[in-house]
Formats: structure tokens, C-alpha cells, sequence
């Protein structure tokens, strides 16, 4: 009798590891028949194609894993189409999919799906850049990425959180389809997305809830144009719900040593750019829109403790055929749907050197003690149609000792430009001589400067105005293409010019501000040459200026 139970149990226990043995292929088998001929993922007038290489199903560890599984975008409309709203979206590639903690036996009989975990290995994002034509302002254009998931007989989904180790975003060219760009991260973690249910019956569907979707990233680093720089920081932080970004220690700066990126750049001008802030902050920054529209639109972004080192090689001859030309009419002819309210910084240091041609001293400028902003920047046609110019205001302290204000207007539509600038306190001209002596080719053996205005209006030709420099006890040294002094023409300069101002009767004066400009030049040395004009006229004894009655 024992020996029949002993047997009867075995063979129960066998036909139970058989049944469940069995289950698994069967389940396998039910789901992938599920996600080929029922689930739909739409997406305006487009839909995604859903595909993988193997499913393994694992109901003692309630666990599910897809190997090569792919998101394909069959779109209903032409890919270069600059239509609002159109799917950007084309293609998502995924080696390795690990759902975790499926409850089979809700999804079976209760139709529900729970999930506790999501993990992706090695995830490839495909995104179309649109044309440049989508206009801001026109909410009824923003769609999600997908408009609705398509799970007939599911009534529930309720999701956890989601990890990404690698993910890889490549930009394609929508007229072209060539790889614009690329970009790697690793270490992704994603919380609070859901899906909620829209409609009844059995064509019911779910929209993605994001509201309470945060997005987080480690310490990344990224290599960027062609090798030449990186770019890396220690955390990213992105909440939906405030469209509010965090980007914490971010550092830009050339991934070769100075002497490699000399030699990848020889017999050119190049510039070489480095790059730090301890934090940045985005408000404003919808990131469904971004993803379905290709537009940018943010209200402000937030430059927290901002380092700037900028060195410029102009050792060699300029190309006479380029024009270069003002910010406005750059981001008017932008590849790209820009529109930013308001950009903030505040920082350590704006550094420039330039090397220039025939001559061994560097062009040297600095502001210490950075602060400013710049408002209302637009592209494309959103440019084109704005009243409210582009504007930059500047605060500093200029080579570290005299507080500088700069405030600079650059009408979109027009080809002008209006320049407003001051200094407060009293401070050495010799302070400027890094400045000086490569640029003026003179530099101030003593005196004080007292203040300085200028306003000046222009275009993208010319730029005339008015400076007044107030000095006191002014000597000048003008000096040889060597920069060594020449006394000579030292001393006749002295003797000449005015070196007070305003004058021993109190009569200041204010000299005419006139440069036109070298299309071939960057805006600051248009900037700086029209300054330029300005102080000569009023040092010199027969320049253009006028004094106060």
C-alpha cells in the first residue's frame, strides 16, 4: 500500500513538472500571438511595427525576456514633411528587454498587467531633425510621442520603474537620412511613468501618464564633434511635471592636449573652447514637445557659476570671401525650432585670447566677477515675425579692475544693431594694456580713468556714435612693431595730447564712435574697433570730437 501511494505521488508530481514544464512554451507562445495580431502603437497618422528575436518566459521567477526587440515607425506621411505634429520618432532598437515581477495570473484572468520592474540593455533611439518651419505659440500642434497603446482585453496596466544601461540617440537628416549626430549615455533611471485607460470596450486603449515621470542620469561622459571635445558632468535630473531640468557639474573642453589640437587645425585659424559651470537649470522644457514637434521652446535657463576660456588662432590670413554674420540674422537662418525667453549666468571668469598674425603678444581680455543675461532668442520664422529684439546684457569687472556694463539690441528682420555700455570707479589705465598694446599697438605708462560711456548704432557695413572718456594725469607710450617703446614719438605724443579730461575749465569732451566693419571679423572685434575709434579720437589733438559748452 505504501509502495502504490509512493508511486502514485510520483507520477502526480511528474505530471505536474510536465504541466508546468509545458506552461511556459504555451504562455510563450499565447503572448507573442498577443503582441503580433492585437497590441497597436499609434502615434498621430503614424504606427509602430513591433518585432523581437526570442521571448523567454519565466513563471517561477515572474519574469519575461525579449531579445532584439524593435519599435519600427510605418508612417503614414512623407518623413521630410515640416507638418506640426508629425512623429519624430522612427525607430527604437532594444538587444535586451527584462520585465520583472509580471503577475501572469492577473494578466490571464483578471486582465490586468503589473509590472514591478523594467530593464533595457543597449537601447538605439532613431529620431527624424524636421524641416525648420513649425511656428511657436499653437498648443493644438503639441502631441505626445504616442497617442495611445492599443491592448484589447487588457483593463489595468500598472507599471514600475524602468532602467536603461546604455542608450544610444542618433539624429537623421529628414531630407537626407544621413546621421547627423549621435550621442551615448549609460546609467539611466526612470520612475513614475503610467499608462491610463481611454474608452471602453474591447477596442479600449491606454495614453501614457507622465505626470509623475522623473528622469534620472549618473555621471556621464560624452565625446563630441568629431573627437575634438567632451563633454561631461556628474548628474542629470529631469521632472516632468515642473518641465524643470537639472545638469549638475558641467564641464566642455578639448579631449586632446593643446599641442594635438594645434597640429589637427595646422595652417588655418581655429578656435579652441573650454568650458565650466557648476550647475545648469532649464524651466520650461516639454520634453513630448521636443520629441514630436523638433521645436525648443523653454522659458529660462539658469547658468549657475560660469567659466569661460576661449583662445582664437587668427596667425593666418583671413578668407576674404566670408561673411559672418550678426547673432539675429544667424538664428533667423537656424536649422533649428529655437524660441528661449531668458538665458542667466553668473560666473568666475570670461577669458580670450587670440593669436595674431606677425606678432609674438596675444590679444588679452577678461572679466572677472561674469553676470548678465540674454532674452528673447528665436529662429526661423518665429524670428522673422518678432517686435521684441535679441538682447545681451553684460556685467563685469574688465581685466579684473574696471566694472564694465554692456547692454547690446539686435533687431530680428532688420540688419541693425544699438550698443549702450559704461564704466563705474575710478581705476589705472595701465590696467588695459593687455589689451592695449596688441590692439592699439600704444599702452598707458600712467594716469586714471574715470569713467567711460558709449552708445553707438549700426548694422552689419558700419557702426557710429558717441564715447566720452573721462581721465586725469594721462601718459601714453606708443611703441614700435616689436612693442618695444618709441621715444621719439613717445614724447611728441605726450607733449600733445590732452591728458585730462574733462579739461582745467570743466569742459568735457565726447568724441565720434565710426568702424566699419570686416565682414570677415567676429562681432566683438566689430565691437571693439568702433571703442577703438572713439578713444583715438578723443586722445588724439585733431580727432573728431566735441566739447560741452
Amino acid at each position: 500500500m505504501k509502495r502504490k501511494r509512493i508511486k502514485l505521488l510520483g507520477i502526480s508530481l511528474s505530471v505536474i513538472a510536465i504541466l508546468l514544464l509545458s506552461v511556459n512554451p504555451a504562455l510563450e507562445y499565447a503572448i507573442h500571438h498577443y503582441l503580433q495580431n492585437k497590441m497597436r502603437i499609434l502615434q498621430d497618422s503614424s504606427a509602430y511595427v513591433v518585432s523581437y528575436k526570442k521571448l523567454n518566459l519565466n513563471i517561477f521567477n515572474t519574469e519575461a525576456q525579449f531579445t532584439d526587440l524593435k519599435f519600427l515607425s510605418v508612417s503614414g506621411e512623407d518623413p521630410t514633411s515640416s507638418k506640426k505634429g508629425l512623429g519624430l520618432l522612427r525607430e527604437i532598437d532594444i538587444e535586451r528587454a527584462r520585465i520583472k515581477g509580471v503577475d501572469i495570473g492577473h494578466f490571464l484572468w483578471k486582465e490586468s498587467l503589473e509590472i514591478s520592474r523594467i530593464d533595457f540593455d543597449s537601447v538605439n533611439l532613431t529620431v527624424l531633425k524636421p524641416v525648420a518651419s513649425v511656428e511657436f505659440n499653437n498648443e493644438e500642434s503639441v502631441k505626445p510621442v504616442m497617442d495611445s497603446l492599443k491592448l484589447p482585453g487588457i483593463k489595468r496596466i500598472k507599471l514600475g520603474d524602468i532602467g536603461v544601461s546604455n542608450l544610444t540617440l542618433n539624429i537623421l537628416s529628414a531630407q537626407l537620412g544621413d546621421t547627423i549626430s549621435s550621442y551615448r549615455s549609460k546609467d539611466i533611471h526612470i520612475e513614475g511613468v503610467g499608462l491610463s485607460r481611454h474608452g471602453e470596450g474591447e477596442g479600449n486603449s491606454f495614453i501614457p501618464e507622465l505626470d509623475e515621470m522623473v528622469f534620472r542620469l549618473g555621471e556621464q561622459q560624452y565625446l563630441l564633434e568629431n573627437g575634438l571635445y567632451s563633454m561631461a558632468y556628474k548628474g542629470l535630473l529631469y521632472v516632468h511635471k515642473d518641465e524643470s531640468l537639472l545638469i549638475d557639474k558641467l564641464q566642455i573642453a578639448p579631449h586632446i592636449s593643446v599641442d594635438s589640437f594645434a597640429t589637427r587645425n595646422s595652417g588655418k585659424n581655429y578656435d579652441r573652447l573650454s568650458m565650466g559651470l557648476h550647475a545648469l537649470r532649464v524651466e520650461g522644457l516639454g520634453l513630448h514637445r521636443i520629441i514630436s514637434t523638433g521645436a525648443v521652446q523653454l522659458q529660462k535657463i539658469e547658468l549657475d557659476s560660469l567659466e569661460i576660456d576661449i583662445f582664437k588662432d587668427r596667425s593666418h590670413p583671413l578668407d576674404p570671401n566670408l561673411d559672418i554674420p550678426l547673432p539675429s540674422r544667424t538664428l533667423e537662418d537656424l536649422g533649428l525650432n529655437l524660441s528661449i525667453d531668458t538665458v542667466l549666468f553668473n560666473g568666475h571668469q570670461l577669458s580670450f585670447y587670440e593669436k595674431q598674425p606677425n606678432s609674438s603678444r596675444h590679444l588679452e581680455t577678461y572679466l572677472t566677477g561674469l553676470r548678465g543675461e540674454i532674452r528673447n532668442i528665436k529662429s526661423g520664422g518665429s524670428a522673422r515675425h518678432s517686435e521684441v529684439p535679441l538682447e545681451l546684457k553684460l556685467q563685469g569687472d574688465l581685466l579684473g579692475a574696471i566694472k564694465l556694463e554692456l547692454d547690446i539690441k539686435f533687431p530680428y528682420g532688420k540688419d541693425a544693431l544699438y550698443i549702450n555700455g559704461r564704466t563705474s570707479g575710478s581705476s589705472n589705465l595701465a590696467s588695459l594694456n593687455p589689451t592695449m598694446i596688441p590692439a592699439m599697438n600704444m599702452r598707458f605708462g600712467d594716469g586714471k580713468l574715470d569713467g567711460l560711456t558709449f552708445q553707438a548704432n549700426g548694422n552689419s557695413q558700419n557702426m557710429e556714435g558717441e564715447l566720452t572718456m573721462l581721465f586725469s594725469d594721462l601718459e601714453v607710450e606708443l611703441l614700435k612693431p616689436d612693442h618695444h617703446e618709441d621715444l621719439t614719438l613717445s614724447w611728441l605724443a605726450n607733449a600733445v595730447v590732452k591728458d585730462s579730461n574733462p579739461n582745467k575749465r570743466g569742459r568735457t569732451l565726447r568724441a565720434t564712435i565710426y568702424a566699419e566693419r570686416d565682414p570677415n571679423k567676429e562681432l566683438m572685434k566689430y565691437i571693439i574697433k568702433a571703442i577703438k575709434s572713439g578713444v583715438v579720437n578723443t586722445l588724439n589733438p585733431l580727432g573728431k570730437n566735441r566739447r560741452d559748452r
